[in-house]
């Protein structure tokens, strides 16, 4: 359980660096703890309550606390995404790579 756990960890944070290698920017400038969670739900929206109940008990009060928000979509995360390549085929690769690298537990 604890080497899968890792390896959701690793797969998410290839999806962040992805992101902040397109924008040339970090993804999520977090000031402290708190403020990271806010920048990371701001980008990604609310998770699910699966997720949220096996945060620490700080952290799933704080993200319960917020209202629900939904994800971006990968042009308004990385808006320099198209010159990634020419044709909509791969773009489209691209883009479903992303997506299911960035989610909360891919």
């Amino acid at each position: 359980m604890r080497s899968n756990c890792r390896l959701t960890v690793d797969i998410w944070s290839v999806g962040c660096i992805f992101a902040e290698m397109i924008n040339h920017r970090v993804l999520f400038p977090g000031l402290d703890r708190v403020d990271q969670w806010t920048k990371i739900i701001n980008v990604m929206g609310t998770p699910s309550e699966d997720f949220i109940s096996q945060l620490g008990s700080s952290a799933s009060v704080y993200v319960r606390s917020l209202p629900r928000q939904t994800g971006k979509s990968i042009e308004e995360i990385a808006p320099d995404v198209n010159f990634l390549s020419n044709t909509e085929n791969a773009r489209a690769n691209l883009t479903g790579l992303y997506l299911e690298i960035s989610k909360y537990k891919p």
